[in-house]
This record gives C-alpha cells, sequence and structure tokens, in this order.
C-alpha cells in the first residue's frame, strides 16, 4: 500500500544530484506523501525546510528507521 511505498522511498537511495541532495521534485512528492500520513502539514513546496526534515524524521522513528530527517 502507500506505507510501504513511503517506506521504499525512505529507505532507498534515491537518485541525486553533484550536491548528494534530492531533487525538488522528490522532495515535493515526499511532502505530498508525508501529509497524506498525517506527518506534514503546509505546501509541497518541493524545498528541504526544517518542517520537511522533522516530517522524514517522525515517519523514520514511527516506521522503526534510523530518524536522519533525510531521504536516505
Amino acid at each position: 500500500g502507500m506505507a510501504m511505498l513511503v517506506l521504499l522511498l525512505l529507505s532507498a537511495v534515491p537518485v541525486a544530484s553533484a550536491q548528494d541532495q534530492p531533487n525538488g521534485a522528490t522532495i515535493q512528492w515526499a511532502q505530498q506523501i508525508l501529509d497524506q500520513q498525517g506527518f506534514y502539514q503546509g505546501r509541497a513546496s518541493g524545498k528541504m525546510d526544517s518542517a520537511t526534515a522533522a516530517a522524514i524524521a517522525a515517519y523514520q522513528k514511527k516506521n522503526g528507521l534510523k530518524a536522519t530527517g533525510r531521504l536516505d
């Protein structure tokens, strides 16, 4: 289901740019998923801000992953 899809996204290493940061589209997609799951409130901006990092960390923690706050 959707949770498994998010788990795959957050546990897999996404294709990253030269700076080793996920691109805006990846971040925006993650924000939309996290919003649906109740971890993120706000606009899916595609920017990795503190609210996004906190939402990712909360999701990771809930799912028994290392809470890095990054899409790794």
